[in-house]
């Protein structure tokens, strides 16, 4: 019966998924201990990945942790045991998107199209048909459009160019010179590659792709969801510590950029069950101590320079939430005038498509410390830091 859920599942959600991003119309990781998030209940289980943290309620609290796409997995229940075929389930889940869309994973289609000759189409065939490579490709094209670039899965030579490899070490790290930014740049033109019924071909062979700025989101989804419908209402799916789907929470801490012991805000749980909730922070990837990190602005090839430490995203569709804190990273602020500022154009842009969403970014330039949201403190959420200011947009 689980099987049959979950395929049910991976069926409708790619079919759901490309009409809401297509309303749309303008429109990576770390391990437990550097979490982006804490929470307060389901069953106050204290920082994801920290096992059994509470209990709670008439509940009983189930744990299982895995490790997928180069982070770590923590999943949470407090209404029942996540049985062993669950687990299992929910495993190869993980296993068939990694080879599906590790590009670190030999084997793997987004692998195997990184090595290849340009030319000639890569197949789409043999990589699974519950979620298809096929319908994987067509949500990054959406969400690449939905953002205007600014999300682009095509990046991945300027993020092996900046040194954002699992296997980097930056004890000697160079930063790359403005002639070598600009030759990888031509090869990050997503439209560049081309999409028929052979499979994807590409110009030549220094065109890579990288799924990993949505797909964590993506998998927490569809994981919370098959648990939801297997009788499961309280906890969450934890997926790298920054892409989250809740069941339900009492509420949940966005941590500081600047102190990873404390939460800079702390979000209300009331509005968080049965959605997604995203954060990208500049401060999470980086090397060469903190002077580069991995969110880079493919109008520039270089590491974004906006202002923004972390933005927080909470919507209905996961790896869009995934996409969008990452384009978000990217757009410039004017923090005295919103119709100045980019990243307020575009969030606006956004709720017109899904009212819903809720936006948290702390913004940190020129002496200028911001929280940038659509909601309302002390109401939405509340704020653990004085030094910043609301603007509420």
């Amino acid at each position: 019966m689980v099987i049959l859920i979950l395929k049910l599942y991976l069926c409708i959600i790619i079919y759901m998924k490309k009409i809401y991003v297509k309303l749309c119309s303008l429109i990576l990781s770390t391990f437990f201990i550097a979490s982006l998030f804490c929470f307060s209940g389901c069953s106050n289980p204290g920082l994801p990945g920290a096992p059994g943290g509470g209990g709670g309620g008439n509940g009983k609290t189930s744990s299982m942790s895995l490790s997928a796409f180069n982070t770590g997995v923590y999943i949470e229940t407090v209404d029942g045991d996540i049985s062993t075929d669950m687990q299992n389930s929910i495993r190869n889940i993980f296993i068939d998107m990694e080879n599906k869309t590790s590009a670190t994973k030999e084997g793997s289609f987004i692998h195997t199209f990184n090595n290849a000759e340009g030319g000639v189409p890569v197949s789409f065939a043999n990589y699974g048909e519950d979620v298809s490579v096929e319908g994987l490709y067509t949500l990054a094209q959406e969400y690449y459009l939905d953002t205007e670039g600014k999300f682009n899965p095509a990046v991945y030579p300027l993020m092996e160019l900046w040194g954002f490899m699992p296997t980097f070490n930056d004890v000697n790290f160079t930063p790359p010179s403005d002639t070598e930014v600009q030759n990888t740049l031509a090869y990050c033109n997503f439209k560049d590659i081309t999409y028929d019924i052979n499979g994807l071909t590409k110009p030549n062979a220094n065109y890579k792709l990288d799924f990993g700025g949505f797909i964590k989101g993506f998998t927490a989804e569809m994981v919370g969801n098959s648990l939801y419908y297997s009788g499961f209402t309280k906890g969450y799916v934890n997926v790298g510590s920054s892409s989250f789907y809740i069941m339900s929470v009492d509420s949940l801490g966005v941590r500081h950029p600047n102190d990873r012991n404390e939460k800079i805000i702390t979000i209300s749980g009331a509005n968080l069950s049965g959605r997604n909730v995203s954060t990208s922070g500049t401060y999470e990837r980086v090397h060469a101590g903190t002077n580069y990190h991995h969110i880079i602005d493919t109008r520039t090839g270089k590491p974004a320079d906006t202002g923004f430490k972390s933005v927080t995203v909470v919507c209905s569709n996961g790896g869009f939430a995934d996409a969008v804190t990452t384009a978000l990273c990217t757009c410039a602020h004017n923090p005295y005038d919103d119709s100045l500022s980019e990243f307020i154009t575009y969030a606006r842009l956004y709720l017109r498509n899904e009212p819903t969403m809720e936006f948290y970014a702390v913004y940190e330039k020129d002496g200028v410390k911001q929280i940038v949201t659509n909601k309302m403190v002390n109401q939405d959420f509340t704020l653990n830091d004085t030094e910043y200011q609301i603007m509420k947009f």
